[in-house]
């Protein structure tokens, strides 16, 4: 109180009570159990406030507790290295049908073929009422790894049978396999196997001035 004498003289005995004024009463300031002032409400700061933070102790992010969600579009530039694995969900997709003008598909590592079994070729004519040359049973060897002709002679005079080979289907490349052709007796069959290997083989025979009656048949696997 003003005026009065304090007759209190020890001074760790001297208190006070503190009040505060909002505008129309004095209220009681108050305390927490630790001494700390309590602020109820809440408080407005109108001037800028400045923190300084020092010694921050950031630590390295774990796989195993955090995790970090990126939204919207995020433009990378330069290389990034990725140490772990990252997993990436895709939805949505729009997957066109390749193009052989503009799309490639290579194939890495080992790709194993399994063989389920050799590709037979066969064919087969009947010559009878011909005289003289001819050529029969034109085939695209080009792709056989193994063929030959069987030619059986049923007439009663003896034939003569020869293969020939030749780059096109063209009758002016046609040239003969072997040096000599092959006398068929009358009965008789005989298995001829090429010589030389060109893309197209046939069968040229010559029954001379007798009327022809033979078999030809042409067996081949890739």
């Amino acid at each position: 109180m003003p005026n009065n004498i304090i007759f209190n003289e020890t001074a760790e005995e001297l208190k006070a009570q503190v009040f505060g004024y909002n505008g129309t009463t004095l209220q009681s300031l108050q305390l927490d159990a630790s001494g700390n002032l309590k602020i109820g409400g809440s408080v407005t700061i109108s001037n800028s406030v400045t923190i300084v933070a020092e010694n921050l102790n950031i630590r390295a992010l774990s796989g195993a507790t955090d995790s970090v969600a990126v939204s919207g579009t995020v433009t990378v530039a330069g290389t990034v290295t990725v140490g772990n694995t990252v997993t990436v969900v895709a939805e949505s997709l729009s997957i066109r049908a390749l193009s052989a003008n503009t799309d490639t598909v290579s194939i890495g590592g080992v790709v194993s073929v399994i063989n389920t079994g050799n590709s037979f070729t066969e064919n087969n004519v009947t010559i009878t009422d011909v005289a003289g040359t001819g050529v029969t049973l034109t085939f695209d060897s080009s792709q056989q790894t193994l063929y030959s002709y069987y030619v059986k002679n049923n007439a009663s005079n003896t034939i003569q049978v020869r293969l020939q080979i030749s780059p096109t289907e063209n009758d002016d490349y046609f040239i003969n396999d072997q040096a000599a052709a092959t006398d068929l007796s009358p009965g008789n069959a005989i298995v001829i196997v090429p010589k030389y290997f060109l893309r197209y083989t046939r069968l040229y025979f010559d029954t001379r001035t007798y009327t022809a009656n033979f078999e030809a048949y042409c067996n081949g696997h890739v």
